[in-house]
C-alpha cells in the first residue's frame, strides 16, 4: 500500500461523534523520528480502563461507521501481523438501527469462534464475516433497516454470513460468556465519547490519538511501545 493511500486512510480514522461523523485533519509529525511516544500527544490515559488483558489491543467500532469500515478494509490487515499486542474487536451498539442487534449476533459469533480458538480477524471467524456482511450491506449495498423492520429479518444477513441457527442464536444469547462479553463492550461507549469511533485501546488504558499517526507502521510501533508499559 502505498504511503499517501496510508495517510489517507489513517487520517479518515480521526474519528466521528456518537451519530455525527467529524473528519479530522492529517498530522505527520509522528513521533519525531526518536522513537519517543508522548502521553498527550499520541495517546490519553484512560481515568476508567477497560477490564481487559494488560497486552491487548482493543478497537471499538460499530457497523453504522463508513470510517469503521474503511479501517477493518485497509488498516487492521497490515497492522495485526507486526504487532505483539493480542487484538479484541468491540462493537458499539449506540449507533445505526439495529445495533443492538448487531452486537448481540457478533458477540454470539465471537463466542463461538473463541471455543474453536478462532482469531476474530481469521477468514473462518464467525465475528469477522458477520461483521463484514454488514458492512457490506450498510456501506456497498446502502441498505438502511428501517425502525419496524422484524429484527429476525434483519438479523437473517448475519445468520447466513456466520453459517448460524436462530436456534443456536438465541440459545447462546442465555450464555454467561455473551452476557459477559456484551457487558464488556458497553464499558466501550465512554471511551468512544472521547473522540469518537473507531477507536484504539491499548491494555485497556492507552487511547491512541491517531491524528498523530503517520502511517501503519507508526502504528504499530505505538500499539506495541504502549503495551509493553504494561508489562
Amino acid at each position: 500500500m502505498k504511503k499517501n493511500l496510508l495517510v489517507f486512510i489513517l487520517a479518515l480514522l480521526v474519528g466521528l461523534g456518537v451519530g455525527v461523523y467529524m473528519m479530522g485533519g492529517t498530522n505527520t509529525h509522528g513521533d519525531g523520528g526518536n522513537g519517543e511516544f508522548i502521553a498527550g500527544e499520541h495517546y490519553l490515559v484512560l481515568d476508567k480502563p477497560l477490564s481487559v488483558d494488560k497486552g491487548s489491543f482493543v478497537t471499538i467500532s460499530s457497523y453504522a461507521c463508513p470510517f469503521c469500515y474503511k479501517y477493518y478494509q485497509n488498516v487492521l490487515p497490515e497492522i495485526l501481523g507486526e504487532i505483539r499486542a493480542t487484538y479484541e474487536p468491540f462493537h458499539m451498539h449506540a449507533m445505526g438501527e439495529f445495533g443492538v442487534s448487531v452486537s448481540k449476533i457478533l458477540a454470539v459469533a465471537r463466542v463461538l469462534d473463541k471455543r474453536e480458538n478462532i482469531a476474530p480477524n481469521s477468514p473462518n471467524s464467525k465475528f469477522k464475516k458477520i461483521l463484514f456482511a454488514y458492512f457490506e450491506s450498510y456501506h456497498d449495498k446502502k441498505e438502511r433497516p428501517s425502525a419496524d423492520m422484524d429484527e429476525m429479518k434483519f438479523l437473517q444477513t448475519g445468520f447466513e454470513a456466520g453459517g448460524i441457527t436462530r436456534e443456536i442464536y438465541e440459545s447462546e444469547l442465555q450464555n454467561s460468556e455473551v452476557l459477559e462479553l456484551l457487558g464488556l463492550w458497553d464499558e466501550g461507549y465512554d471511551v468512544a465519547l472521547i473522540q469518537g469511533v473507531p477507536a484504539f485501546v491499548v491494555g485497556g488504558k492507552y487511547l491512541i490519538k491517531t491524528e498523530k499517526i503517520a502511517s501503519t507502521a507508526e502504528f504499530a510501533k505505538l500499539i506495541d511501545y504502549l503495551a509493553s508499559k504494561n508489562e
